[in-house]
């Protein structure tokens, strides 16, 4: 026996091994605590195992002695026996001093080698996840395991062997009968309403008089007059659809939009494509909407908020929201923000897809002047006191207030013809006032006409590299024709070779545009270049851009007819004639063996089309009658690398690309401070749904401001939004402090917190409201703030940009003494800014911004400043000082230093660093300051971080 055996065997004295409680089990023992199912089931697992490691210890020293039964130790024959394979290893490492005998070794394990050659070719061709787990994450789906219809097409055999050697229930959406014949939609959405006036009829004897006799008089029984009736209802319904005739000529525009129904006999397609164009009017009513609605089973669901023409397929992908009496995409169900990021903006170099919007949502209009002696350039200067466009904004009532922000400009005949792309929020209001301005012109004279044709041009969105490539592969026209060139079109000869060799789209000029005729994109079984794209490529790419750059744009639109068939309700109405159904694609498609485009150059239309490039993003947007936006959206879907996104997306690319988002950053408009209200209301409501305990409760924050440990304010403001109206409060709150108390106060900075010897807010001699102290602002804030909230008109923002005084002093404008009186209707001069964070961190939504005192700024923050732009982590000492907080007080702003708010801040992967968006006192001065540096708290925070600032324009 080893030393270790010996050992083992001595300190058990005859016990079992591992057992020391003297015989008796570990519950036993009074004094110790008795031990549960787990803990005896872990102590019998480590007695095993000691056990079982002293037994092999022990039986590897018997083989090694088998022979000679060294010390005196005689191994039995059946561990002989049972341990003999093994010992034939232990003999080849033992020989030579330990050294390995390959061949012996070999052969000692050749079998398990043989079995593991042959389960890795085994495995080669069966793997480990299943079907449905390869593939991507976009076209997963949850019943995919075991419904065959979740699987494409292409993958589906392999599914359903999967499926078999799993001994899986499958279903494959088949049936073993014939399909039962239903009703179609029309008729059974026909079928219901009958059956409901007609129940209504029989419980109101009003109505039930006021029908013919032979309606309801008859000798039959009960269950079976409502079945007579219904035939006889359905009897005359055919007989009116064979007879009527259509009312109004097609000859005029104004017939399009007027005339409802529309027959069989005079629609041009059978899918009931209409153009609904409204002419000096807004299309609106449940009539002239419900030529948008093809699907009875939809309509009522469309009664309050419209679809667009993709949102079936956008409602299974996406989040959507009711905004604008729309239903609008906001964001996709899967994640999206770095994808966003690397496909959309212009700053990545990563971008090799595309991402596209439906935004028919847009509003649209066309305004056209007959009178070539008073354009429409004239017509706006003459009007410039009620309705006023200058720097792409929209301003009323002599410019004192601003409307909003035009997202697209374009003339189709300068200086008669233009069409005007607005936002949804503002589109309406001003439509309304549009026609209100010039009713003389439009009614009187007849010189003047707008078309509302929100529903009837629709756009799509597409940015990314692979933009005008995804184009490309969906657009064939006469010259996409594979054999021959049918027409000349120099454009689309351009277009396709711009789409197949230009990825950075900052090399085209911003006023870039083209418009071509198309074909309809479902011609195409895939979407994908031309056979012949190489003809466009023989004209070097740079000579192409030099032509586009010299290419005068407004000279090309007035000979451009392609835009003005666009713009015309008869041509957009012309381009359905003969729109093929799905069931003609298909034997199209059967019918073109070999073929990938099953077009007719002679027989079928062509369809307008307008692009062009957007002002702010790496991007286009397409502008098509609205009923072919469903059909292009599908074919556009079909290419790799192209994924949807929504309005949440857009405010995420015009961020990091430093553009102002309109409405959610433009607070000196109504649309934009309504917008700012909705979403403070919004968080307020998850805050408190919060349990006090899970809470921040903002009152009881410390060591926000200087002296704030003498009394505690804590967060300024309301702390779920960028709260201008305690802004506005505190700027002319403090202008009549120093003006009714010069003796105390020189300027606004020298204002204190609090007083000693003060004790009431009030005056004294009249009993009004007063105020000596910073303090006594912030109190007669938080009384007055349920107040405000109340009384304030909402149809009027705060903020001001530019403000009525250039210089931004208020004393010639309003009389600061009537503050408590008036302060309620007066705006607050501010300017738009960016921030960029100059230490570490990055800002959130609704930060408060603080101005650094001159002194604060020469003693600690300009080192601050200049030690951490060389160092990220800052000077060691320096932040010890910072964080020491005896010390850090005595740098803190103060409450009077506040000067503006985060509207939407986080952090930026286009720079790498935080940035955000914001408004600022348009009156600060920052000649004293480093670069125009400031300070930065996010709420709920004493941290403050150094922010650069930059002047933006809306």
């Amino acid at each position: 026996m080893d030393k270790r055996s010996a050992t083992n065997s001595n300190n058990n004295n005859g016990k079992k091994p591992g057992n020391n409680n003297n015989g008796k089990q570990p519950g036993n023992n009074k004094n110790q605590k008795s031990l549960n199912n787990n803990q005896r089931n872990k102590l019998d697992r480590i007695r095993n195992a000691r056990s079982i490691r002293t037994q092999i210890v022990a039986s590897g020293n018997t083989h090694k002695h088998r022979r000679g039964g060294g010390n005196g130790f005689k191994s039995s024959g059946s561990n002989n026996n049972k341990r003999g394979y093994n010992s034939i290893e232990r003999d080849i490492f033992s020989k030579d001093g330990g050294l390995l005998k390959v061949p012996e070794f070999i052969n000692s394990r050749m079998f398990e080698i043989k079995q593991l050659e042959y389960s890795m070719k085994k495995s080669a061709k069966s793997s480990s996840t299943r079907c449905f787990q390869s593939l991507p994450r976009v076209m997963r789906r949850r019943t995919a395991s075991h419904n065959i219809k979740r699987i494409p097409k292409r993958m589906r055999n392999r599914a359903l062997r999967e499926m078999v050697k799993g001994d899986q229930h499958i279903t494959k959406g088949e049936k073993l009968t014939a399909p039962k014949q239903h009703l179609s939609k029309k008729n059974l959405y026909k079928l219901k309403m009958s059956v409901k006036i007609l129940r209504l009829i029989t419980k109101s004897k009003f109505m039930k008089n006021a029908l013919p006799l032979k309606y309801y008089q008859t000798n039959l029984p009960q269950k079976f007059q409502l079945r007579k009736i219904m035939k006889i209802m359905k009897a005359h319904v055919r007989a009116s659809s064979t007879t009527t005739t259509p009312t109004g000529g097609a000859n005029t525009s104004s017939s399009i939009s007027t005339t409802f129904p529309f027959q069989k006999n005079t629609m041009n397609n059978q899918l009931g494509h209409t153009d609904v164009t409204g002419i000096n009017r807004l299309v609106t009513g449940s009539v002239e909407l419900g030529q948008l609605v093809k699907s009875y089973k939809y309509a009522k669901r469309q009664a309050v908020n419209v679809w667009l023409p993709t949102h079936v397929w956008n409602a299974k992908r996406s989040h959507m929201m009711n905004l604008y009496g729309k239903k609008i995409c906001y964001t996709p169900t899967q994640k999206c923000y770095k994808r966003t990021h690397r496909l959309g903006s212009p700053q990545s170099a990563q971008s090799d897809g595309c991402l596209i919007e439906d935004t028919c949502y847009m509003g649209k209009c066309v305004i056209e002047s007959t009178d070539p002696m008073t354009n429409l350039v004239k017509l706006f200067k003459s009007k410039n006191d009620d309705l006023k466009i200058k720097n792409n904004n929209i301003f009323v009532n002599k410019e004192t207030e601003k409307l909003g922000s035009i997202e697209k400009l374009v003339w189709i005949e300068k200086p008669n013809k233009l069409l005007l792309i607005l936002h949804p929020s503002i589109y309406e209001k001003f439509f309304n006032l549009f026609l209100e301005t010039f009713s003389h012109e439009i009614n009187n004279l007849q010189t003047l006409s707008i078309h509302d044709c929100q529903y009837s041009i629709g756009s799509i969105n597409l940015m990314g590299s692979n933009a005008l490539l995804n184009l490309v592969k969906t657009f064939r026209s006469f010259q996409g024709k594979e054999e021959s060139a049918a027409k000349e079109d120099i454009d689309f000869e351009k277009f396709v070779q711009l789409g197949a060799s230009l990825r950075d789209f900052q090399l085209l000029k911003p006023d870039f545009s083209m418009s071509l005729q198309i074909f309809d994109p479902r011609l195409l079984k895939k979407p994908q270049l031309p056979n012949n794209i190489n003809k466009y490529l023989k004209k070097d790419i740079n000579d192409l851009l030099v032509d586009l750059h010299n290419t005068n744009v407004q000279q090309a639109s007035n000979k451009n007819d392609v835009l003005k068939e666009l713009c015309n309700p008869l041509q957009r109405y012309a381009s359905y004639k003969n729109k093929s159904t799905l069931k003609e694609l298909s034997k199209r498609y059967r019918a073109a063996v070999g073929q990938n485009f099953v077009g007719d150059f002679q027989k079928d239309v062509t369809i307008p089309v307008h692009l062009y490039k957007n002002a702010w993003g790496n991007g286009f947007t397409l502008l098509l009658p609205y009923h072919w936006v469903l059909p292009l959206w599908y074919q556009l879907n079909k290419i790799p690398r192209t994924y949807h996104i929504g309005l949440k997306q857009i405010q995420q690319l015009k961020y990091e690309m430093n553009v102002m988002d309109f409405p959610n950053d433009h607070l000196d408009t109504v649309a934009g401070y309504l917008n700012l209200v909705l979403k403070s209301h919004y968080s307020k409501e998850l805050w408190l749904k919060k349990p006090s305990s899970k809470r921040l409760n903002y009152e009881k924050l410390k060591n926000l401001h200087f002296d704030d440990n003498r009394i505690r304010v804590g967060e300024v403001g309301d702390p779920f939004q960028p709260d201008f109206v305690f802004l506005r409060f505190l700027y002319f709150g403090l202008k009549y402090i120093v003006r009714k108390y010069p003796d105390l106060y020189e300027n606004e900075q020298n204002v204190s917190l609090i007083l000693p010897n003060q004790t009431s807010g009030m005056d004294l001699q009249t009993n009004q409201l007063d105020a000596k102290t910073v303090y006594d602002l912030i109190v007669h804030y938080n009384k007055l703030h349920t107040t405000v909230n109340k009384n304030m008109d909402f149809g009027s923002p705060i903020v001001a940009v530019p403000f009525s005084n250039s210089n931004g002093s208020t004393d010639n404008k309003v009389d600061i003494l009537q503050f408590w009186s008036q302060f309620n209707s007066w705006k607050l001069p501010c300017t738009p800014v960016s921030i960029s964070m100059v230490s570490r961190g990055h800002p959130t939504d609704n930060a408060r911004l603080y101005r650094i005192n001159k002194q604060n700024w020469d003693i600690y923050w300009k080192h601050y400043a200049e030690n951490d732009k060389f160092n990220n982590h800052g000077n060691n000492n320096l932040e010890n000082l910072k964080n020491n907080v005896i010390v850090k007080s005595q740098y803190l702003p103060k409450v009077q230093d506040l000067i503006g708010f985060v509207n939407a801040g986080t952090f930026n992967l286009s720079v790498g660093k935080g940035t955000g968006t914001g408004f600022i006192l348009a009156d600060w001065n920052s000649d004293a300051y480093c670069d125009k540096i400031g300070l930065l708290r996010n709420v709920g925070t004493d941290d403050y971080k150094l922010v650069k600032y930059e002047m933006v324009r809306l």
